[in-house]
């Protein structure tokens, strides 16, 4: 059977952390894999969020539009602040065909939401200073992309779309075999499933220093330690 994961059910957890802000960087960095991939670019062509946003960006402006200077994007930056329009898109790129930006967020109301307001900021910011990006259309992904596997009867999977231009969003699902479920009750079998995504994404992914595109395989004694660490937690709370 298959399920969808809403993001923000890895809040959900027994030590009251958010934990799905944390997963939009793992998110993030797996869609800029897949992007670059699909987008051939050199290092100077592509800015990413991260860390020191803000001089990778000028750099990233200076660098590819001969007709900017540093003082300008210095001007440009403390323009945004002052009217507090300062926005980063995750995502952009600069190349004789292209001059896109991307903005990522959680398939959820919220995310789409936040990301449509976000990508009309980026719009009307770099109209108004005559900078040449536009929403993305380029990269349009239809990644489904499998990050986990349990033999063959668990697989952690995200996937990926273009909601709007300029706009990605994600999500998680899982396949998982029924007659796995059948010896939980539903409801314990999906928490166990969602404390089992933490253990991939947290665990393995956001520590890792370059993430593989074959799935991590997780292990007999894996499993056994994550699903009885929650219905060791469960049966105290009986």
């Amino acid at each position: 059977m298959r399920t969808f994961i809403p993001i923000s059910e890895l809040d959900n957890n027994p030590y009251g952390q958010s934990e799905s802000k944390l997963f939009g960087e793992v998110a993030e960095r797996l869609i800029f894999q897949d992007f670059s991939s699909s987008i051939d670019l050199t290092p100077e062509q592509s800015f990413m969020d991260n860390g020191h946003r803000e001089e990778n960006l000028k750099t990233f402006l200076v660098n590819n539009n001969k007709r900017v200077t540093r003082d300008a994007v210095d001007q440009f930056v403390t323009w945004c602040k002052d009217d507090k329009l300062m926005r980063f898109p995750d995502i952009m790129i600069h190349t004789d065909q292209c001059r896109e930006f991307y903005e990522i967020k959680p398939n959820s109301r919220a995310g789409l939401s936040a990301g449509a307001k976000k990508v009309g900021i980026l719009k009307a910011v770099y109209a108004s200073y005559h900078l040449p990006y536009t929403a993305g259309r380029q990269y349009n992904p239809a990644l489904y992309r499998c990050l986990a596997k349990y033999k063959h009867s668990i697989a952690i999977n995200l996937r990926v779309q273009m909601a709007d231009y300029g706009l990605l969003v994600y999500d998680l699902w899982v396949d998982y075999d029924t007659n796995l479920s059948e010896k939980q009750d539903l409801l314990v079998y999906r928490v166990m499933l969602i404390d089992l995504i933490r253990y991939v994404v947290f665990g393995k992914l956001k520590t890792a220093e370059e993430i593989s595109p074959a799935p991590i395989m997780i292990s007999d004694k894996e499993i056994e330690f994550i699903f009885s660490q929650r219905l060791g937690t469960l049966s105290k709370q009986a």
